[in-house]
C-alpha cells in the first residue's frame, strides 16, 4: 500500500517534468541550463532522505527521466554521469542489496543478473560521460591498455573515473558466474587505485572502502587479501571521520567475520549503531539502510559465531 501511494504521488510530478523538459518548444541553450541544474542537484536530494522506501519507489521514474533528457541534451557530460549515479545507487541499495539474504538459488540468480544489468548500464553513461570530455577514452578503456587509458585522466575527470569502478566492480560482484566478465576485473581494479592516486581523500574514503570490499574477494596476485581489505576500511574510517555506517559494517561482515574475530565484529557493528544519522545530512540514506543492516546483524551474531557447547566441551570427571 504504502509503494503504491508513493507511485501515486511521483507520477503526476513525473509527467508534468517530462512534459516541459522534452518539449520541442525548448530552446538548445533553456535545455542544457535545465539539465544543468537538475544534474547538479538530483543526487543530494535522494542521498540526504532518511526513507528509503520512497527513494526505491521514486529512482526508476527519476532514471527514466534522465534518460529522456539525454535524448534532447546528448553532449551533456555533467547528466550523463548524474543518471550513472542514479542506477548504481539503484541496483547497490535496492536490487543487489538483498542478494546475501535470498535462499533461493534461481531467485538469487535474477536478481544478480538484473543488477548486473543496472550496473553496467551505468557504467556506460559514466564512461560516455568521460568520453564527452576526452574523445575515444570510453573505446580505449574498454578495448585496450587500461594503463595507457589512465594516463589521459585529470583531477577533473575524477568523479566520472569512480563511478565507472563502482558500477563496474558491482556488476562484476552481482553475477560471478559470468566470467567473461570476471575476467576483466583488472580494469575497474586500476581504475579505483588510479582514483587514490589522483585524489587520495576523494569521497571521504569512498574509493578506499571500495577496494576493501574487493580485495577479499581477489586473489593476492591481484592485490587482494584479508590484510589488505583492513587496510582500506582502516583508512576509509579515518577519511569519513567515523561518519559512515557502510565502513563499519562492511569491515566487520567482510574481514571481522572472515578472521573469526567475534568480538572485533561487534565492535565494529555497534560502532555503526552509534553514528547518528541527523548529523551527517548528506548521509541520511546509506546511513538509515545500514543502520537497519546493523540491527539484523546484532540480533543473529550467534548465528555467525554460534557459542560452544560447554556441556560437552566439560572433560568428563565422572570417569
Amino acid at each position: 500500500m504504502r509503494r503504491k501511494k508513493n507511485m501515486l504521488i511521483l507520477m503526476p510530478f513525473v509527467v508534468s517534468c517530462t512534459s516541459l523538459f522534452l518539449s520541442c518548444s525548448l530552446s538548445g541553450m533553456a535545455t542544457r541550463k535545465i539539465t544543468d541544474t537538475l544534474a547538479n542537484s538530483s543526487g543530494g536530494s535522494f542521498t540526504s532522505d532518511d526513507d528509503p522506501e520512497l527513494i526505491a519507489d521514486a529512482l526508476p521514474f527519476t532514471i527514466k527521466l534522465y534518460e529522456s533528457l539525454i535524448e534532447k541534451d546528448s553532449t551533456n557530460p555533467a547528466l550523463y554521469l548524474a543518471t550513472s549515479k542514479l542506477i548504481c545507487l539503484y541496483s547497490q541499495y535496492f536490487i543487489s542489496a538483498p542478494l546475501d539474504t535470498i535462499s533461493d538459488p534461481l531467485q538469487k540468480k535474477a536478481i544478480g543478473k538484473r543488477a548486473k544489468k543496472l550496473f553496467l548500464r551505468s557504467r556506460e553513461y559514466a564512461l560516455k560521460s568521460l568520453d564527452i570530455k576526452i574523445p575515444g577514452i570510453k573505446k580505449a578503456i574498454l578495448s585496450e591498455s587500461i594503463d595507457s587509458s589512465l594516463k589521459k585522466i585529470t583531477a577533473a575527470d575524477t568523479t566520472a573515473l569512480f563511478w565507472t569502478s563502482v558500477a563496474w566492480l558491482g556488476a562484476i560482484g552481482a553475477d560471478r558466474s559470468d566470467f567473461s566478465l570476471a575476467m576483466g576485473i583488472k580494469k575497474p581494479l586500476s581504475i579505483a587505485r588510479k582514483v587514490i592516486e589522483i585524489n587520495p581523500t576523494f569521497y571521504q574514503g569512498m574509493a578506499h572502502e571500495l577496494l576493501g570490499i574487493v580485495s577479499v574477494n581477489i586473489p593476492k596476485s591481484l592485490g587482494g587479501g584479508l590484510d589488505t581489505a583492513a587496510y582500506y576500511f582502516q583508512k576509509a574510517l579515518e577519511l569519513c571521520d567515523s561518519s559512515r555506517a557502510s565502513a563499519f559494517v562492511l569491515y566487520a561482515t567482510n574481514v571481522a567475520q572472515k578472521k573469526n574475530d567475534r568480538s572485533h565484529y561487534i565492535y565494529l557493528l555497534q560502532k555503526a549503531s552509534s553514528i547518528s544519522v541527523e548529523s551527517y545530512p548528506q548521509l541520511r540514506l546509506q546511513n538509515t539502510l545500514y543502520q537497519q543492516k546493523t540491527r539484523t546483524l546484532i540480533a543473529n551474531v550467534n548465528s555467525v559465531f554460534p557459542e560452544p557447547d560447554i556441556e560437552k566441551s566439560q572433560p568428563d570427571t565422572a570417569k
